[in-house]
C-alpha cells in the first residue's frame, strides 16, 4: 500500500548472486496494466553494461489481443541507477506497439546510462508495429548519458516497422540533461510516418 523503495541491503541488489552486484533483474515480455497508483519505485539499481532492453521492465509488447497500460506510478530516488547497452530507459528498455499501449502520468529521475544506443529517461526504444500508443502527461528529470548513442529525455528513438502504428505524444514534460551523439530533448530520434507530438514542454539542456 506504499511506495517501494529499494537498497543494497535488498536481495535484488546482487539479483543473479555471482557477486557482480548486477542490481533488479528486469522484466520481460510484460503484456498487462500496471496500475501504479500514485506510488513510486524508488532507487532503482540496475548494472548491466553488456545486456540489451533494460529497465524496470526490460521488454513490453502488446497485439491485436491484449493491451499494454502503464500508469500512475514514478520511477525516482536519490540513488536510482539504471545502466545497459541498446534500448535503456527507466520504466521500459524496449516497447513493442503491437496493439493498445499506454504510458500515462509517469514520471522519471535518475542517472540513465547506456554502453550502445536508444536510451531514453522513460523508454529506451519504441518500435510501432500495428499498434496505436499514447504516450500522455509524463515527466522525465532523468541525467541521460551515451557516448556516442541515440539519446531522449522520454525515449531515444520512436521507430515505424512494417505493419504501421501510430504514436500520439501529448502533455509531457521533459527537464532532462541528455548527452550522445544525436540527442533530443523529447524524442533522439523519430522515425514514423504516423506521429502525432502535441502540447509537450521541453526544457532538455546538454544537447
Amino acid at each position: 500500500k506504499g511506495d517501494a523503495e529499494m537498497n543494497k541491503n535488498h536481495a535484488y541488489f546482487d539479483h543473479d548472486k555471482d557477486g557482480a552486484n548486477s542490481g533488479w533483474l528486469p522484466i520481460y515480455g510484460f503484456m498487462t496494466t500496471f496500475e501504479g497508483n500514485g506510488r513510486s519505485v524508488r532507487n532503482l539499481y540496475i548494472n548491466r553494461p553488456t545486456t540489451d532492453n533494460v529497465g524496470l521492465i526490460g521488454y513490453a509488447i502488446s497485439n491485436a489481443q491484449t493491451a499494454a497500460i502503464i500508469r500512475n506510478v514514478s520511477v525516482d530516488g536519490s540513488l536510482l541507477s539504471v545502466t545497459g547497452r541498446h534500448a535503456v530507459g527507466t520504466l521500459i528498455g524496449m516497447l513493442n506497439v503491437g496493439g493498445e499501449t499506454t504510458l500515462t502520468n509517469t514520471a522519471q529521475s535518475g542517472l540513465v546510462t547506456g554502453t550502445g544506443s536508444w536510451i531514453g529517461g522513460t523508454v529506451g526504444y519504441i518500435t510501432l508495429s500495428g499498434g496505436t500508443l499514447t504516450f500522455d502527461a509524463n515527466t522525465g528529470s532523468a541525467a541521460i548519458v551515451s557516448q556516442h548513442g541515440i539519446t531522449g529525455g522520454l525515449t531515444g528513438l520512436v521507430q515505424q516497422q512494417q505493419g504501421g502504428g501510430a504514436a500520439n505524444f501529448t502533455n509531457n514534460i521533459s527537464n532532462a540533461n541528455v548527452s550522445g551523439g544525436i540527442t533530443g530533448g523529447i524524442i533522439g530520434i523519430l522515425s514514423s510516418g504516423d506521429a502525432n507530438i502535441f502540447f509537450n514542454t521541453n526544457s532538455s539542456s546538454g544537447f
